[in-house]
């Protein structure tokens, strides 16, 4: 053996590098004593199965007949070896509850005392409700990412979130999700509220009451907030702008809800001290078929947005109204019948962002940009690297901007590389010419919804001219409600798909100069 190979921290280098291939893992554990510790540490360090676990040891039936030398190999070869175990997904191979038993009569303690990590079945609770408790013998000393899928009115299943929020005081991620969207959430979540998780860095929760919100608010190290099924209203007894001991360590916050209105407080318990870095909101909820109000709590969120969010700091924003709302159904103008109903939202509060790197806002009516909005964007955003301001659905406004204004709007902004929006193609001659003085080759993917579009070659010649590296034309797809939708997606696919072949045609033929 080569001298090198007799060093450990060489051997388990390789072995690093060969965390994707098990195969070969394998056979250098089996090669020689030297290599073999290195091979079966990375081998068994992370799993998303039980199965390769189970496979070493006995039968169901035959587990009451192992000896003392079986468990302590069990133990040091492989179960001791693991550190990550991730059952976010059944295999197919999940042991029973009487398996599981059949362990805790052998005494055989922790099954994976070295777990850093342990998400337990979480999106399949109650297919394998039986050994939920079972989690029990997972529970190390050592970990610090913990999630877990429960019942929050289950009375065990809330005694586990309070266990691991006493047992684990250094944990420094914890995701918990639920198995009923529509429980209150007011008595699940004491053992948050009264936990001093001072190194929590990480929390993936649907919903939190006022109390544990507070609680949490006040967290050292926490740097990223993720709800994704808020649904219940939170008070604010004071002007969260006032105190700014909140979330002092926050950078990224994301919310999926059924209500705008629900969130407003929410974010007033940001602190526009905090150092965030990205907000997200997802609203789910049908109310955008109510189109001046809904568009007026927008327009609210946007200015709670620029009172709560730092604006030296936050460099991403992602807004979404219609992502999960039926795509078929036909979307009528605003009227404005009461009063502070708005038929635009005006995206100037955002402008307080001075490094937004990116921005995507994708509402179900469109926020229907004119010429002097997208004039003011390069001044105000100097740093955006990528824009959608579209919708998923079709627009029932004409477009008030056209391909000069996008080709404007690209070429002032200098690190753009995406761009979104719905603009007026009509007036793009058969042989256009180019508006800048040379191409803009790092533009490379351009959102275009329901853009109507006259011509393909004229559009092709057009795009490729000013935009050499395009490579993504994105339409809407075909909607049942709009009888042009099918066509206009079948001319920017064609018009996409030219594109991409015009720069295969210029590799290839760079190709053969060289």
């Amino acid at each position: 053996m080569h001298t090198c190979l007799q060093l450990p921290e060489i051997v388990h280098t390789i072995c690093k590098a060969l965390d994707s291939e098990p195969a070969s893992l394998y056979s250098m554990s089996l090669t020689c004593r030297r290599f073999s510790n290195s091979a079966l540490d990375c081998l068994w360090r992370e799993l998303d199965s039980l199965k390769p676990l189970l496979c070493t040891l006995p039968e169901e039936s035959l587990l009451r007949d192992m000896t003392v030398e079986d468990i302590a190999r069990f133990s040091s070869f492989y179960s001791s070896r693991i550190r990550k175990l991730k059952l976010d997904r059944a295999s197919g191979h999940e042991p029973s509850s009487e398996f599981f038993q059949e362990l805790r009569d052998l005494n055989i303690g922790l099954i994976a005392p070295s777990l850093t990590c342990l998400h337990w079945y979480s999106e399949y609770l109650w297919e394998f409700e039986e050994v939920f408790s079972s989690i029990s013998l997972f529970l190390g000393p050592n970990l610090r990412d913990v999630g877990i899928h429960i019942h929050p009115e289950n009375v065990d299943h809330q005694n586990l979130v309070s266990t691991v929020a006493n047992k684990y005081p250094n944990l420094q991620a914890l995701k918990i999700t639920f198995g009923n969207a529509a429980s209150s959430g007011e008595c699940w979540d004491e053992g948050i509220s009264i936990c001093q998780f001072n190194n929590l860095r990480s929390l993936v929760i649907p919903h939190l009451s006022a109390t544990t919100l507070e609680h949490i608010s006040l967290l050292p190290a926490l740097q990223e907030i993720y709800m994704n099924d808020f649904h219940f209203p939170v008070d604010v007894s004071r002007d969260s702008r006032s105190d700014k001991r909140r979330f002092p360590s926050l950078e990224e916050f994301v919310v999926v809800t059924g209500s705008l209105e629900l969130c407003f407080n929410l974010i007033r318990y940001l602190s526009p001290t905090s150092p965030l870095r990205r907000f997200s909101l997802i609203c789910a909820g049908v109310a955008a078929i109510q189109i001046a109000p809904f568009l007026r709590e927008w327009q609210k969120l946007l200015h709670l947005i620029e009172a709560h969010c730092n604006p030296d700091t936050l460099a991403r924003i992602e807004l979404h109204d219609s992502d999960y709302l039926d795509p078929d159904v036909l979307l009528p103008a605003p009227t404005c019948s009461r009063e502070g109903d708005i038929a635009k939202i005006d995206i100037e509060p955002l402008f307080a962002f001075k490094n937004l790197e990116a921005l995507e806002i994708s509402f179900a009516h469109g926020l229907f940009l004119t010429k002097a909005d997208l004039q003011r964007i390069p001044s105000h955003w100097k740093s955006v690297t990528y824009m959608y301001l579209g919708s998923n659905y079709p627009s029932y406004r004409e477009p008030a901007i056209n391909h000069e204004d996008v080709v404007a709007l690209v070429k002032a902004c200098p690190k753009l590389w995406g761009l979104g929006v719905i603009f007026d193609t009509s007036r793009i001659p058969e042989t256009p010419t180019l508006l800048l003085k040379k191409p803009l080759k790092r533009f490379q993917r351009l959102k275009v919804g329901n853009s109507p579009i006259e011509s393909i070659d004229a559009m092709t010649k057009f795009l490729g001219m000013h935009f050499p590296r395009l490579v993504d034309v994105m339409p809407c797809g075909t909607i049942r409600t709009y009888p042009d939708s099918a066509e206009l997606s079948r001319k920017w696919s064609e018009v996409e798909e030219r594109l991409r072949e015009a720069i295969l045609e210029r590799r290839r033929a760079r190709a053969v100069l060289q």
